[in-house]
Formats: C-alpha cells, structure tokens, sequence
C-alpha cells in the first residue's frame, strides 16, 4: 500500500523561491526569539493574571503531587476533605512538579513547561504539512503566525494544561495523516499513544482533531475501495478505525475513575461529568446559534484574539484558498476544525478567553494556506506583505490587551498578602475556612494550606453543615483559620444571614484590600 495522504491535497510543482524560504525562516527564527522574551518578562511572576481561578487550580494539584500527594486520585485541597476532585489526568502537573523537584520555583516550572510544548507543536505540524504535501513556504507563513498569535504568546506562558494537550493532539493527527500515506505499525502506535496522552491530558482539545483525522481516515479508506484487496482493506479499516476509538476510550475510562473519586466529596459530587453536562455543552441549543456566542465571543473577542487588529488581513489571505483545489480543500477542513468546538463546548468559549487554545491554530492553518498560495503563485512580494501585515497586527495587538499582565506589580495584591499570612501564622498540617472567593484555589495554593473555599452555589443544607460543624468537613486538618473577602458576600444571595452569623466574633487578624484573615474560633 503506497498511496499517500496527499492525494488529498495533490500537490502543485512551483519552482524557485530559495531566497523567500530563507527570509521566511529568519522570520520564524525571530518569531521564536521574540515568544521566548515573552515568556521571561515576568517569568517569576505569580499566577494570579488572567484565570487565575484555573491558574491556580492546576499549580495547586502540581504542588500537591510535588510534595508527595497521590498520582491519580490526585489532590486538589480546595473544596475540603476528601481532598480529591481530579478532573484531566495530571500529566501535565507531573511534569511541572517534576521540574520543580530540581529546585526550579513551582510558578516558573509551570510556565517553562507550557510554553516548552507551544514551541514543541510545531514540530509534528512540521510532519504534517510534509505528509500532506505542501510546500515549505506554507508551513513556514502558518508557523509564523502561530508564534506571533497574541492569543498563543500570552496563554502559552500560563500555569494551564492547554499547550500539553495541543502539543499531543496535533501530533496524533500528524502521526495519523503519516499512517495513512505510508501505513507501518510503528506510525500508527505513536498515534494511539499521542491520541490517548492528549484526551488525558484535556478531553475537550482532542474532538476537533479526532473529527479532522476521521475525514482524512474516510477519504484513505475510500480510495483503498478502488485500489487494495477485501483482505488489505479490512485490515486498515481495522487499525485505522483502532487509531480513532482507542484514545476515546482511554478518556471514558479516565473520566469514569475520576468521577468514582469525586463521589466521595460532598462538592465533588456537584462536579461529575454528568452533573456539568449542560455547562459545558450548553443547556439550550439556541445558545449555539445565539448572538452572544457568535457575535459577542467569535467575531468580536476570538478573532482578535486569535490575529489581533490584522482580521480583515487575515480574510484577505484566506480568500486566496479560493484560487487553487488543494489549498481549498485544506482551509476548508481547518475551518470545520477551528468552528466545531464553539458548536459542541459551547459555554467554556464564552465564558473561558483561554478555551479558544484548542481550535485558534486551525485558523491561523487556515490563514496560512492561503498566504501559501500567494507565494506558490509566485506573487511573493505580496505574500510577503500580507504576512508582514498580520504579524505587525497581532504584535500590536498583544503588547496592548495582554503584554501588560506580565510587567504588572503583583506584590500588593490581597490574595498574595493574606496567604503569606495564613502560611506564617497557621501550622503547616492546619486548613483554612475561605469565603467570598467562588472556590478559587487561591488562597490555598499560595498560603500552602488546605481549604475548604465556601462556592456562593453550595445549596443550603450543604452550606449549613458547614457552618455548623467545620471541622467536619477538614478531615484531621486542624481549622487554622476564616479567609473572608467581603466583595464575595453578594454572591452567596439568601445565604448572607448565615455567613455573617458565622464570621461574628471572630478577631480580625490581618487586612488587605477587604480580604480578612479572622481566627478560627470566636471571641
């Protein structure tokens, strides 16, 4: 079997342009040099910018694993005992914690180790671009424009999972789209083993490639009908179809043991898959086709985002897919790639600016193609500009919406104060009470205590035991003290009665920006 996976795309002989690949390979080169400044402004800065919600949550399962906590069943000390709540399978944090071992501070290995896998992805798009037959000057323009992505610059130097698990799913499509044009069983496990590491590591990345090599894995088997024996077809529908179930499943069974652990949390048990299925696809399907969802987060934040003030640059580029079948072809299966997950995860798109880490680089695919035709078309001056344009754009774009956060002055910020506090003042085995902050990993994670941060949502049987017996819901973690913000209270609405009948009589032992570090018992 010999047939290649760019039959898809059959590839168009244009000669000459050594010069152009070269100026386009410096570009890249600086495209690097400029990420890697951006990752060390502020590299030791804490990871209290933008999310810090989930900034944290993930540095606080790194920390608990860096000192010896459990693997799987993972902790999470932010919503009381027991303390697991495990939702992706901490590979990423493995590694964080891993490099922090070495004695590099915890905050900057989670940052060293995200933006080490954005710079990684570029590696198997390399492949793949290859696989599929398209000139080096296309990848080249794609890769650029990946680098410079404000959207890629700022979430790559982040405490999150999302470049770990783009990193694994572009190279399962990549060891895929290789599989299928040159079929050897070695091609095909990296495949599975990619596949499976990237649904572990973040089961919503995944979808959108798994649909992209399902359309390539239907085309190769299609032209197979016409060229290969009944023996020879079943055979690689066999393992093609392997390829597309087997990383599926390695998530199902993930997302059952996760689930199974959180059952024994009385907040864990709000937190299944089951019980956040309609956040997190959407309890309407209206919502799918809703103005707040493509006018207000796709047109008027993502693509910004995504090419920053270039977008009708961008356009421009894209529109010359139109001129050539294979290019085409290729942008149109980037763009079912970069639109499918607004449709299936539909309220993290909205709600989460960082959510779009998954599927913003099959626009920016999509962009590049047709700035690779440009070239192909042997107008490179053009191409050239046109690439030029969009960068300069994007860069701009950048050092205005997000540059900021990583010169800021985090010193005086309440979160950081009151947990030095706590840590300072609390013994080390002691666990906080913190309310009026959602359930942030916040103050747990910077204070390095255990907590129990009080949701606004918890319903009000829940919220009474709590109250009542605290300790309860600690473990044999002595209760060290209540964190308060009082910017918080609103959002507990009918509850407010309660909580301040809680927080009464407790001394006030410490103070910043209406945070409250108060005793653990009263007066």
């Amino acid at each position: 079997m010999h047939s290649s996976i760019s039959s898809t795309f059959p590839i168009t002989n244009v000669g000459g342009g050594d010069g152009w690949r070269r100026m386009l390979t410096i570009l890249l080169a600086l495209a690097i040099v400029h990420a890697l400044v951006v990752l060390f402004t502020g590299i030791t800065n804490p990871v209290v910018d933008l999310h810090a919600f989930r900034q944290t949550q993930t540095a606080l399962t790194a920390y608990t694993i860096l000192k010896g906590g459990p693997w799987l069943a993972y902790e999470t000390p932010v919503l009381g005992y027991p303390w697991s709540v495990p939702f992706e399978f901490p590979i990423y944090q493995l590694l964080c914690a891993a490099l922090a071992w070495t004695g590099v501070p915890l905050d900057v290995a989670g940052r060293l180790v995200g933006f080490f896998f954005f710079l990684a992805v570029l590696l198997p798009l390399a492949l793949l671009y290859k696989t599929a037959g398209f000139r080096r000057t296309t990848y080249l323009v794609t890769a650029i424009l990946y680098l410079t992505s404000p959207l890629y610059l700022f979430w790559s130097r982040t405490f999150l999972v999302e470049s770990c698990a783009l990193f694994f799913s572009v190279s399962w499509l990549a060891l895929t789209a290789r599989y299928l044009a040159t079929p050897n069983r070695y091609w095909l496990l990296s495949a599975i083993f990619c596949g499976s590491i990237a649904t572990l590591a973040k089961s919503t990345t995944f979808p959108a490639f798994l649909l992209i090599g399902g359309i390539l894995t239907v085309i190769r088997l299609w032209t197979c009908l016409r060229t290969e024996s009944r023996a020879r077809l079943l055979r690689m529908a066999t393992l093609t179809t392997a390829n597309l179930l087997l990383p599926l499943v390695v998530g199902i069974v993930w997302v059952r043991y996760s689930d199974h652990v959180k059952a024994d949390n009385p907040y864990g048990q709000l937190l299944t898959s089951e019980r956040l299925k309609d956040w997190i696809y959407g309890n309407t399907a209206m919502l799918k086709i809703s103005s707040l969802l493509w006018i207000d987060t796709v047109r008027n934040r993502v693509l910004s985002d995504v090419l920053g003030y270039s977008v009708p640059v961008g356009l421009v580029a894209l529109g010359a897919t139109l001129t050539a079948r294979r290019q085409l072809a290729a942008a149109g299966l980037a763009l079912i790639g970069f639109v499918v997950p607004f449709l299936v995860f539909t309220n993290p798109h909205i709600v989460h600016n960082y959510y779009q880490y998954c599927n913003a680089i099959f626009l920016i695919a999509a962009v590049g193609f047709g700035l690779g035709q440009i070239y192909d078309s042997a107008q490179r001056v053009i191409a050239l500009g046109l690439t030029a344009a969009i960068v300069v754009g994007q860069l701009l774009f950048f050092y205005e919406r997000f540059a900021p956060y990583s010169t800021y002055d985090y010193s005086k910020e309440p979160l950081l104060r009151v947990s030095q506090f706590a840590h300072d003042h609390t013994a080390e085995d002691a666990a906080l009470i913190v309310i009026g902050d959602s359930w942030s990993s916040g103050f747990p994670y910077y204070s390095q205590r255990r907590a129990l941060v009080i949701p606004g949502w918890t319903k009000t049987p829940l919220l009474e035991s709590i109250l009542n017996d605290p300790q309860r819901f600690l473990g044999d973690a002595p209760l060290g003290g209540v964190v308060y913000c009082t910017q918080g209270l609103k959002n507990y609405n009918a509850h407010v009665p309660m909580i301040t009948a809680f927080l009464e009589g407790r001394e006030r032992l410490f103070e910043s920006g209406g945070c409250e570090f108060l005793s653990p018992s009263r007066l």
